[in-house]
C-alpha cells in the first residue's frame, strides 16, 4: 500500500475517514476544509494517506505547523490533529510509514519535533503513540464556564 499526500481525487475517501473519526460532523463543513490540505493549498497544513491497491483510501494522517506545542522545545512544530486507519489494516506498519512521511515534510519546513494529543479513554491511539516512541508529557483536563444570558 502507498503512504502519499493526499490529492483531488481522494475527496470523498477523505470525507469517509473524517466521519469515520468524527461520525457527528457535518460532512460538507469537512469537503469545504478539503482543498486546504491539498499540495498548494495551506503552506501550514498537510495530509498523508494511505492508498489501497483499488485506490480507495484506507487511513489518514493531517498535520498541521503549530508556533508551539506541549513539551516541545522548538519552534515551529508539526501536530498531528487527526489520524485514522481503517480497522482492517490496523498492526500493519501503517501508522509508522505515515508518521515517517509526515516526518519528512515536517523536517522540510523546519520542524524538530512532531507533537499530537488523544483523549485519555482512547486506549488504542495511546498505544500507538508509545508503540512509535511517542513520549508522554502531559496530561490535561479541559473545562468549560457557560456565560450566563445578561438580563
Amino acid at each position: 500500500m502507498d503512504i502519499r499526500p493526499v490529492k483531488h481525487t481522494d475527496e470523498d475517501e477523505w470525507v469517509r475517514l473524517r466521519m469515520a473519526l468524527w461520525p457527528d460532523a457535518d460532512p460538507d463543513e469537512f469537503r469545504e476544509e478539503f482543498p486546504a490540505y491539498l499540495e498548494g493549498g495551506d503552506r501550514r497544513l498537510h495530509c498523508v494517506v494511505v492508498e489501497r491497491p483499488d485506490g480507495r483510501l484506507g487511513g489518514l494522517m493531517e498535520l498541521s505547523l503549530r508556533l508551539q506545542a506541549e513539551g516541545c522545545l522548538g519552534s515551529p512544530v508539526a501536530y498531528i490533529e487527526n489520524w485514522y486507519v481503517d480497522e482492517d489494516l490496523r498492526r500493519q506498519g501503517l501508522a509508522r510509514r505515515m508518521l515517517e512521511s509526515a516526518a519528512r515534510w515536517a523536517r522540510h519546513r523546519g520542524c524538530a519535533e512532531i507533537a499530537s494529543s488523544c483523549v485519555l479513554d482512547n486506549t488504542t491511539a495511546l498505544q500507538v503513540h508509545e508503540a512509535l516512541g511517542f513520549e508522554e508529557v502531559d496530561r490535561l483536563v479541559h473545562f468549560v464556564y457557560e456565560l450566563p444570558v445578561e438580563g
